[in-house]
């Protein structure tokens, strides 16, 4: 079969309410769609008043957070700090008691309805982001990837397995090629990571047709702040959509 591997488990985690900034909420979003209460989950706010020179033509960026994190710090706080307009969803301990379904409708409401910025989504916030991808219509935005959760896998050594909820609909997707490729995908994961299997991100990016794969010699499944912030950098002044 594709050899999916990898491991879901909590990242080095906080498990957090949304940082709500400014509190200058998106008011073209309605946050009746997401499950949970709102205000408690999903974050749009202001960033810079005036982007930094060369991120000028990046008006806005959409973030989603890996399992258990808050969208307001780490990533999320330095990608606010690029753009006009950040807008983050964190994948805390509240979001994760929605069931898996919900979890997905909830990432596909606040993707495909907040604004034409680029998206950047990490571990489990990508592997909910790829499965709002099935069946959809069209992704006409850049996306960039960061150690994404695509499958279940054995760790002989600890004795640990962990299976993703929605694997197989994944799987069964990716092989009728009925996920959507955004405009532009990249995906970048450590070559030591233990958690996002690296050689699972080439095969699916290769049934994507991802534009860039990159996997980082010597980084795991935490890849160091500065090799994080020279892609994010990279990604979000090399094309604007």
């Amino acid at each position: 079969f594709l050899g999916f591997s990898g491991l879901d488990r909590e990242e080095a985690g906080r498990e957090s309410s949304c940082f709500e900034g400014n509190d200058r909420w998106d008011r073209g979003f309605d946050q009746r769609n997401i499950g949970c209460s709102p205000g408690s989950l999903i974050i749009s706010v202001s960033g810079r008043d005036e982007a930094l020179g060369r991120f000028k033509e990046v008006k806005s960026v959409v973030y989603i957070s890996g399992r258990g994190g808050d969208a307001g710090s780490g990533l999320g706080a330095f990608l606010k700090d690029r753009v006009e307009r950040f807008s983050g969803l964190s994948i805390d301990s509240e979001f994760l008691k929605l069931p898996f379904d919900r979890q997905v409708a909830s990432v596909a409401d606040f993707t495909f309805k907040l604004g034409t910025g680029p998206v950047v989504a990490n571990s489990y916030g990508a592997y909910l982001f790829v499965h709002s991808l099935i069946d959809a219509r069209e992704f006409p935005r850049r996306v960039l990837l960061f150690s994404p959760l695509l499958g279940s896998s054995l760790k002989k050594d600890k004795m640990f397995f962990s299976r993703p909820p929605g694997l197989g609909t994944l799987e069964k997707a990716l092989l009728e090629k009925r996920v959507t490729k955004p405009t532009y995908l990249e995906i970048q994961t450590g070559a030591d990571d233990d958690v996002c299997c690296p050689e699972l991100a080439g095969r699916v990016g290769r049934i994507l047709g991802v534009d860039k794969l990159k996997i980082i010699p010597g980084e795991g499944h935490q890849i160091s702040r500065s090799v994080v912030a020279s892609v994010c950098d990279e990604f979000l002044i090399d094309k604007f959509v």
